[in-house]
């Protein structure tokens, strides 16, 4: 009762169309969930994602959930994820995301999850990881382990957006991130999770050191690809 009687002073807001929650509804409307633009990739005989990592590194299967366009719903999400202290959206979007692995049968061997993670300067600042969310939400569905304590940013980086291409991103990201604990992914599957997937630069990065730590397999799972 005083739940609802404070919703109707402070209503809640869909965060993406900023139209008011109705009791059931969490963080986004039925509208805008019905309305998310789903990639389907997984779907897929031949996963277009794969190509942007052929040649780099050997990545075992890439997901990506929402299509990433500029100035569409997505962009919208991902903003209130990531500067507008909704981390929570993060970890909603992830859980659905692996529902629809697991479904799927696309989940059945990974071992641990792993979350990109942050420069501590820049966690301190923003006052969270989005991408540990995206990771708990996959964890929670899944029942797989999740650890922030595999891989460091050893380095701080500029921010990959303002990166023009794939070159620019890469050497941005180079060398940067380091395994911290090989014993936690010797002989495992390792599912790297990251929120945004443009050239995959970041993920590429991390998976070297995984893979020279001594894991046999690793996959990519990202909230949006850009498309």
């Amino acid at each position: 009762m005083i739940k609802d009687f404070f919703n109707l002073i402070f209503p809640r807001c869909c965060l993406a169309c900023g139209q008011a929650l109705i009791r059931q509804e969490r963080l986004l409307c039925t509208y805008c969930h019905a309305r998310l633009p789903i990639t389907n990739y997984h779907l897929a005989a031949d996963n277009p994602l794969m190509l942007r990592f052929y040649g780099k590194v050997k990545v075992n299967e890439v997901f990506s959930y929402l299509k990433f366009i500029k100035g569409g719903i997505t962009q919208k999400v991902l903003h209130s994820i990531k500067y507008d202290n909704y981390p929570e959206l993060g970890q909603l979007l992830g859980r659905w995301f692996a529902c629809e692995l697991i479904r799927m049968g696309k989940l059945n061997d990974v071992d641990l999850i792993v979350p990109v993670p942050l420069h501590k300067s820049r966690r301190r600042k923003r006052g969270y990881n989005q991408s540990e969310y995206v990771a708990k939400g996959f964890a929670t569905a899944c029942k797989i382990p999740c650890s922030n304590r595999v891989l460091a940013r050893i380095a701080k980086s500029t921010s990959q957006a303002k990166k023009k291409d794939r070159l620019e991103r890469w050497q941005n990201v180079h060398n940067i991130f380091a395994v911290k604990q090989p014993e936690l992914v010797s002989g495992k599957h390792i599912l790297v999770i990251d929120d945004v997937l443009t050239t995959g630069a970041t993920l590429e990065a991390c998976a070297h050191p995984l893979l020279e730590a001594g894991c046999t397999t690793v996959s990519f799972a990202t909230l949006a690809v850009a498309i």
